[in-house]
């Protein structure tokens, strides 16, 4: 590890994306430089402060597809309600009015992993804890080579006939249409 990296490194392994304090850091570069990860942002219907804040958002090489499909499942799991703002609390999953649904999207593997269990294996698990309280989920893996072991993976992640293989961003057009 470098000695030299600011305070919010991680301190347990090269290989640890996670500080002491609980932040999430990335190597941002070949000189060993963190950088932190944007912050989880709670539900809310603020548009431009959700855009504004995707606009921040990198890519780093890794595709840590369990992690994201496990925020996916907590973002829509009342039990969670503690962790978020009152006004972004999430309805029981039998309420009648509401439609609960998760979009999976990746262009990548599911090629990080910090457990003995593979990261496309973590994930199928969690995506059918969501089916499992008739969360529709919905996979889009974006110019994906659809042979692949991740398109298996968006495959059994998916709710029926809900994944999707788009190739441009007309086809990515198309499918959020379909989804909405």
């Amino acid at each position: 590890m470098n000695e030299t990296s600011p305070a919010n490194s991680p301190t347990s392994s090269v290989n640890s994306q996670y500080s002491t304090s609980g932040v999430c850091s990335v190597q941002a570069n070949e000189t060993g430089q963190y950088e932190e990860l944007p912050a989880i942002k709670a539900l809310t219907t603020d548009r431009d402060m959700l855009k504004d804040h995707i606009d921040t958002f990198h890519t780093y090489g890794g595709t840590a597809g369990h992690i994201a499909t496990a925020w996916a499942q907590y973002m829509l799991a009342p039990n969670w309600n503690t962790v978020f703002p009152e006004d972004s609390n999430v309805v029981a999953y039998d309420e009648p009015e509401t439609v609960k649904a998760a979009v999976i999207m990746t262009d990548g593997e599911y090629n990080s992993s910090n457990s003995t269990t593979s990261a496309s294996a973590q994930a199928i698990a969690i995506c059918q804890q969501m089916k499992d309280h008739d969360i529709k989920v919905y996979t889009i893996g974006f110019d994906m080579d659809v042979n692949s072991a991740a398109a298996q993976t968006l495959r059994d992640c998916a709710s029926p006939g809900a994944y999707y293989f788009p190739y441009d961003g007309n086809a990515l057009k198309l499918v959020f249409q379909e989804i909405g």
